[in-house]
């Protein structure tokens, strides 16, 4: 099985990027768009594509260059299609109102928690019979965190959109427009907008909401929330009237290494803190693999010290609780149609401190100009050690 493995591996890269191995070939593919991205012999690159507006840009051994026309659109306003069929058997049939379908299909936890915030500045949310549609369990928790009340559809299946965001279409002479807010092109032009003009990403994200900022509130949590973390820290011993939270997974950025995240844990243990380590592996001799809902993160959020991890969509919305955030910055690989982004410029154009309306003191750290002494130093600082 072993050799198995050395001779052919496949595995994603990326939400939209599966890359297949095997002997000495490398090649990538844009699951969304069934398109190949990146072919390596020998670890050298020979073929390369970009998908565009329009079409694909092609490029082999950097010299011959092509470009194949593709009718985005119209895969597109297919796909945006085939989500109101999906919805439409938890559509009200018994209205008459027009029908508003918000998509979070594919979105990241960051930009759906910020779409969430700011649905209610959308005229037409009240206006007419709105359902929120979603490809996860853990949006279905988000949207009764943040759009609470809320009309929520659960599709078991993740479809992407190129260009466009929205469509309209006529169900029994009933409108229905449906919204799709991230197609791969927003964070194409997101990307080259915060590498050469530095923008900030919930800039970006207001312009396409065409609102003039966002807005941004606290969570509304059930008591089972509250009922459940406590009832976790009990098992596990920890001290809720001192311990702190570390995050150290992020599914954009690049990890961080186990070593780095154990000095941390070492450090805190051995100034009385106990430590929750929320990851999927295990770390730091953490407490459980058990990873709680983001309502019982939250809610036990609001009672640590500090919360220290990769910034990411996570720590995103634990900043809304007011207790300090350390946030590391790492770099962002490939993604898919996404190039590599440098861990500074994706701390200027994802920097917690330019979110409106987070209520947490922020300290953050460039992974590449900090050092473990640097971290600790912080700590201290915070935690008053």
């Amino acid at each position: 099985m072993k050799l198995l493995q050395v001779i052919f591996k496949r595995h994603f890269i990326s939400d939209c990027c599966i890359r297949t191995r095997f002997l000495f070939f490398c090649c990538e593919r844009d699951v969304n768009f069934n398109v190949l991205t990146s072919l390596r012999i020998f670890g050298i690159r020979i073929y390369k594509s970009v998908i565009t507006n329009d079409g694909i840009i092609c490029n082999l051994i950097g010299i011959f260059k092509w470009k194949v026309n593709c009718n985005f659109r119209v895969r597109d306003i297919a796909n945006l299609g085939e989500i109101v069929h999906l919805c439409l058997p938890k559509i009200n049939q018994n209205s008459n109102r027009h029908i508003v379908i918000f998509s979070l299909l594919g979105s990241p936890s960051g930009e759906s928690f910020l779409v969430l915030n700011n649905l209610r500045y959308f005229r037409c949310f009240e206006r007419s019979d709105a359902y929120i549609c979603v490809d996860k369990r853990w949006k279905c928790v988000l949207c009764s965190m943040f759009a609470p009340g809320s009309n929520v559809i659960f599709i078991d299946k993740t479809i992407f959109t190129h260009i466009l965001y929205s469509a309209t279409f006529f169900i029994d002479s009933r409108r229905c427009t449906i919204y799709q807010f991230f197609p791969t092109t927003h964070y194409i032009e997101q990307d080259k907008l915060i590498k050469s003009k530095g923008i900030h990403y919930s800039d970006y994200i207001a312009r396409k909401l065409e609102i003039s900022r966002l807005h941004l509130s606290a969570p509304v949590l059930s008591e089972n929330d509250f009922i459940q973390f406590k009832s976790m820290a009990q098992c596990f011993k920890i001290n809720l009237s001192r311990f702190v939270i570390i995050c150290p997974e992020a599914n954009s950025c690049s990890q961080s290494s186990d070593s780095f995240w154990k000095v941390v844990c070492c450090f805190l243990k051995a100034n009385g803190f106990s430590v929750y380590v929320n990851s999927t592996k295990k770390r730091c001799e953490q407490n459980s693999l058990k990873i709680l809902s983001h309502s019982e993160l939250y809610a036990l959020a609001t009672q640590a010290k500090l919360i220290i991890g990769i910034r990411s969509g996570l720590l995103e919305i634990l900043a809304m609780t007011g207790v300090p955030i350390i946030a590391i910055y790492n770099s962002f690989p490939k993604r898919g149609s996404l190039d590599a982004m440098k861990s500074s410029d994706v701390m200027t154009g994802f920097t917690l401190k330019k979110i409106p309306d987070i209520s947490s003191q922020v300290v953050e750290f460039d992974s590449n100009n900090m050092s473990e002494n640097d971290l600790i130093n912080a700590i201290k600082e915070i935690l008053r050690i």
